[in-house]
């Protein structure tokens, strides 16, 4: 009977023995993969609402977006880490080949001056519609930027009436422009139609 018992209480020790390993791996394999999330990118800084917005409707089967929009900076210091600008889309036809982002200027307001910033990369996460960039500031601030692209599925067509006086003496001729957009992005809260 102590010999069965002994061999039991062998058994369970190398049991959770076992187990300990299997545990210890498995919060090593855990510790391991720590770091890669982690290093996940950090969206610092997405684009706040459009400031302006003008659509350039010259070619027929291309259509240019230019935007301008204001963006808070942290001061970077000498070796720190950069800002992040993050612009990212989904389900809208934009042709991430084609975006261009600029920095303009500081943007109004006393506490802007003497803002002075610089695009350091830009970067294309994998499987993601996004581009980062890494912008750098010489002080906290915010700062006016250009992005540009080319967006697809957004077309116009042109309409005109033309009103004769009753005596046929004077004409008015109207033209009126329909703006198709089956691209997925809102610009109407950006658009004046009066301008």
């Amino acid at each position: 009977m102590k010999v069965a018992l002994s061999s039991n209480l062998k058994m369970m020790k190398r049991g959770r023995s076992l187990y300990s390993l299997l545990f210890s791996t498995l919060l090593l394999i855990i510790f391991l993969m720590m770091p890669a999330v982690l290093q996940a990118r950090i969206k610092l800084i997405t684009l706040p609402l459009r400031e302006k917005v003008e659509i350039q409707l010259d070619h027929q089967n291309v259509t240019l977006v230019e935007e301008e929009r204001v963006i808070p900076l942290v001061e970077t210091p000498e070796n720190g880490e950069p800002n992040q600008v993050d612009f990212s889309w989904a389900n809208t036809a934009i042709n991430p080949d084609t975006i261009v982002f600029r920095l303009i200027g500081p943007a109004e307001g006393a506490g802007n001056a003497g803002l002075e910033a610089n695009v350091l990369s830009v970067s294309y996460p994998p499987n993601e519609q996004a581009l980062v960039w890494q912008v750098a500031a010489n002080k906290s601030g915010s700062m006016r930027v250009r992005i540009s692209y080319i967006l697809g599925n957004l077309s116009k067509s042109f309409n005109y009436r033309a009103r004769a006086s009753n005596d046929e003496s004077t004409m008015t001729l109207s033209q009126y422009m329909r703006l198709h957009n089956l691209a997925n992005e809102e610009f109407m809260s950006s658009f004046d139609a009066d301008k």
